[in-house]
């Protein structure tokens, strides 16, 4: 019975408690660096109606199949402001990412699940 409940809880919603308007996935490469990593750019845009200085989110890209290829978390302190983008560029070892090299953009869907935000005048949003 246990196991049921698990698999029932682990199986809900794949974004139960996101909100996956917020911020909108934009251009994105991913390119190797050296034999062991690989340097992701993505740029983000902001749906929000005033500006966001810390967020709690993940992003991600899923196959033209459905699976997941690879996520990853949003930096948490960030200057994004209203109707705005942003842009990380980060590092990663190679692994995860290594279908991203082959892949073309065409074969891949983004996600993006906003869990909750801090805003500039100070309110605090969760979903």
């Amino acid at each position: 019975m246990r196991a049921l409940l698990a698999l029932m809880l682990l199986t809900g919603t794949a974004h139960a408690g996101c909100n996956d308007k917020l911020l909108a996935f934009g251009e994105w490469s991913v390119v190797p660096l050296g034999y062991d990593q690989v340097q992701m750019s993505v740029a983000f845009k902001s749906n929000a109606d005033k500006p966001i200085t810390m967020i709690n989110a993940k992003a991600g890209y899923v196959d033209a199949l459905g699976h997941p290829v690879v996520s990853f978390h949003l930096d948490k302190d960030v200057e994004i402001p209203a109707g705005g983008t942003y842009a990380e560029v980060k590092n990663y070892d190679r692994g995860p990412f290594e279908r991203m090299l082959i892949l073309k953009h065409a074969e891949v869907a983004t996600f993006v699940c906003v869990e909750g935000v801090l805003y500039g005048d100070g309110t605090k949003q969760a979903f």
